[in-house]
């Protein structure tokens, strides 16, 4: 097997080679190396006996011994690998079988990453196989998080030095990165693979890496993490809940579901998305007329004062907005001159709805029909024509 050169990471690549035998879970936000370490920890062990290398996915819950299989298949003869079978539903048997091949393999190592989604018999002899093999020189090294039961040490990966962004963009160039480009890393906060992306210069595969991180997320937070891209690189939660139409209380779950996914932080001054190219990633995957609507959705909002975080983008497309003339004004009904005025003054349509004892549905739609009539798309130009009306 190649060997793998591994940038910045020699302290924890030594860390694991001294720890001889047993499980180490490899922790660390998604994009910080936790896959390349594998790989290269497995290429290393190649030489000296048995490595294999698994990788869990989210759908290896369907298949008994989906995850560990590709990396055991080495180990049997065929016979023997299709006699697992049979010991599917004697998970204890099949432990101790396993264990025996292990054990004549030795010194060996099984690494698996994303193990949080291995299959539930996988999950269960990651648990039960290392007691067995306790005495000998067989290393598990597995990334993501093991359900409770295995006796583990942990190594979480921190972010890589500037130096060794500077390596990896000279194995990928073929020569040292310019004052421009190592600027551009630095942005990266030590994040290996969206390195690689700005060194490769590669925004559809980060697009492709961000709809990989979010095929899998809820519902609620693939909303909260699109909302955020449309409002600003720095945002407030409350301004995402304004936008999504729903409680900030509620989005607190989502939100650290986003920051899990390595797509958002959180610190003192709000949240934002770890890097630019993120922020990007997400807006470039939305269909133009699906942007166009949230981004109307967020002036309109912006419109009553309540928005505090709006980016330039947005603030350009408010300032373009066209003021409307307002003779229609007197078309409107009585109810629906009335929600037009609390709208203007900053009212949403919550709000609105509880004034006038209406169901927020029911403000809508004689929202639409004031819009309608007086020829005008946003809550920013029925501002505008209310400021003109007090003025004349």
């Amino acid at each position: 097997m190649t060997r793998i050169q591994l940038r910045g990471r020699s302290a924890e690549q030594a860390a694991l080679r001294r720890s001889g035998r047993g499980v180490v879970i490899v922790g660390g936000e998604p994009g910080i190396g936790k896959t390349a370490l594998l790989r290269a920890e497995v290429a290393h062990a190649a030489g000296d006996g048995y490595a294999a290398l698994a990788t869990a996915r989210p759908g290896d819950a369907v298949a008994p011994l989906a995850t560990l299989a590709p990396a055991l298949r080495p180990l049997l003869s065929t016979d023997g690998f299709h006699a697992l079978a049979d010991l599917q539903d004697k998970p204890l048997w099949l432990a101790e079988r396993l264990a025996s091949v292990l054990a004549a393999k030795a010194p060996a190592l099984i690494a698996v990453d994303d193990v949080q989604h291995a299959d539930p018999l996988s999950a269960f002899l990651l648990r039960a196989l290392p007691a067995r093999l306790a005495g000998a020189p067989v290393r598990w090294l597995l990334a993501g998080s093991l359900p409770a039961g295995a006796d583990v040490r942990r190594l979480d990966l921190g972010p890589v030095s500037a130096e060794a962004l500077a390596e990896i963009a000279a194995d990928r160039l073929g020569h040292r990165p310019d004052a421009g480009l190592r600027a551009r890393l630095a942005e990266t906060d030590g994040l290996p693979y969206l390195a690689v992306r700005i060194i490769e210069d590669d925004p559809a595969g980060l697009r492709a890496d961000v709809r990989r991180r979010l095929a899998h997320a809820t519902d609620r937070c693939r909303a909260l993490v699109t909302a955020a891209a449309v409002l600003s690189e720095a945002i407030r939660l409350d301004d995402i809940a304004m936008l999504m139409d729903e409680q900030p209380l509620d989005l607190i779950g989502p939100f650290g579901e986003a920051v899990a996914l390595g797509l958002l932080s959180d610190g003192e001054d709000g949240a934002a998305f770890r890097h630019p190219w993120l922020r990007r990633a997400v807006l470039d995957d939305l269909t133009p007329s699906a942007r166009r609507t949230l981004q109307t959705s967020a002036i309109d909002l912006g419109a009553g004062t309540e928005m505090s975080t709006m980016d330039e983008e947005l603030n350009r497309l408010l300032e373009a907005e066209a003021p409307r003339p307002d003779n229609a004004w007197a078309t409107l009904t009585a109810m629906e001159q009335r929600v037009a005025t609390l709208i203007s003054d900053g009212h949403t349509n919550r709000s609105a709805a509880a004034t006038l004892h209406l169901s927020p549905s029911t403000v809508s739609t004689h929202l639409r029909a004031v819009f309608a009539k007086l020829a005008i798309n946003s809550r920013v130009q029925l501002t505008r024509l209310a400021m003109r009306r007090q003025l004349t």
